[in-house]
């Protein structure tokens, strides 16, 4: 069933036409709890936690449930979107995602370049396309609609290439803090990234980055 059993409220995932929202029936929350990936140690989802025991913890789903309410198909009448998943994500059904339109991405044949490799048909999957220019879209639209859920204000990442552009973007679009801190190399490209979405505001909240060096000042 979910957790706790409870049910939350529909969402309507823009829906095609021919399809109202009244046929829709409410969707149950599927995350069942969170695991360390050490040692197994359940979590209560639905908190804040950091780490535990020095590594990241799993979202764990009733896929059983999962199973039962929803069929692969049913998801390609939603919008080709990450957020069609909703099922298989970890933010409540009746909560908005933080969003900036996160597309299916095609995979392009390599005619040329696949038989210098010796494979005779190479395809790469263009994630360039994706918001922020790379699939760092799609973790980052899911983590900082999680941190807007659950009251976070402020967030921080260490980065040396895009998942600090991606976070000051995905946190401009939610009006939240973000503090991006990267090595003195990082590419200038992506220092830029990092900095762009402070040329505008919005609710009044900035992004802001710093190369290592100045780590040591801003912690003392």
């Amino acid at each position: 069933m979910g957790v706790s059993g409870e049910w939350s409220e529909p969402i309507y995932y823009h829906l095609p036409f021919g399809i109202s929202p009244a046929s829709l029936v409410k969707k149950p929350m599927f995350v069942s709890h969170l695991e360390s990936a050490v040692d197994g140690t359940r979590f209560e989802p639905g908190r804040v936690y950091s780490t535990h025991q020095g590594r990241p913890l799993w979202v764990r789903y009733d896929l059983e449930s999962v199973r039962k309410t929803i069929r692969p198909n049913d998801w390609t009448l939603r919008p080709p979107s990450l957020w069609r998943y909703r099922e298989l994500l970890p933010l409540p059904a009746n909560v908005e995602p933080v969003t900036l339109g996160e597309g299916m991405t095609p995979l392009v044949s390599c005619p040329r370049l696949g038989p210098q490799l010796g494979i005779a048909d190479l395809l790469v999957k263009d994630e360039s396309q994706l918001p922020t220019g790379s699939f760092k879209s799609r973790g980052m639209t899911v983590a900082v609609s999680m941190a807007r859920h659950l009251g976070l204000t402020r967030l921080a990442i260490p980065t040396a290439g895009n998942a600090g552009g991606a976070l000051a973007a995905y946190a401009a679009r939610a009006g939240l803090d973000a503090f991006v801190f990267m090595p003195d190399d990082t590419p200038a490209i992506n220092q830029l990234e990092a900095h762009l979405p402070t040329a505008w505001k919005e609710r009044k909240r900035w992004a802001w980055s710093w190369p290592s060096s100045w780590i040591g000042n801003f912690l003392t």
